[in-house]
């Protein structure tokens, strides 16, 4: 069980590391796949294989539905977007994540989440054409 809590945490991480600190306009953020390109602890980044982006992917739909999918694995879930702290509230069975928008672009997203105050998960997710 927590292989998938971890790949979920981190998938969910990338997708709000790319939202803007300025106003965020959630129609560039919903209804759209987002995929895993690199996460980010501490010193260390991690890219993910570029055959293998396309597999990796979390999708928040505007009726706060939220579906991952990890290499073929499924997890559906919902979702909440908190304005005023710029974070996305996500849940997971009994699983919550709390992440921060970094960036959020067009084709780019970017989120970062810590469970404590050392180490932060940074993950940047695509979007593919």
């Amino acid at each position: 069980m927590k292989k998938p809590t971890c790949s979920i945490f981190i998938l969910f991480t990338i997708l709000l590391q790319n939202l803007n600190a300025q106003d965020i306009d959630l129609k560039e953020f919903v209804d759209i796949k987002w995929h895993t390109e690199y996460m980010q602890i501490g010193n260390g980044r991690y890219d993910i294989p570029k055959d293998m982006i396309s597999e990796s992917w979390i999708l928040f739909k505007k009726n706060g539905i939220c579906i991952a999918d990890n290499l073929g694995r499924v997890d559906n879930g919902t979702w909440k977007y908190l304005k005023e702290k710029k974070t996305i509230k996500v849940f997971f069975n009994d699983i919550t994540l709390n992440q921060r928008i970094i960036k959020l672009e067009k084709k780019k997203f970017i989120v970062a989440s810590s469970e404590n105050e050392k180490e932060e998960l940074i993950v940047s997710m695509i979007k593919l054409d």
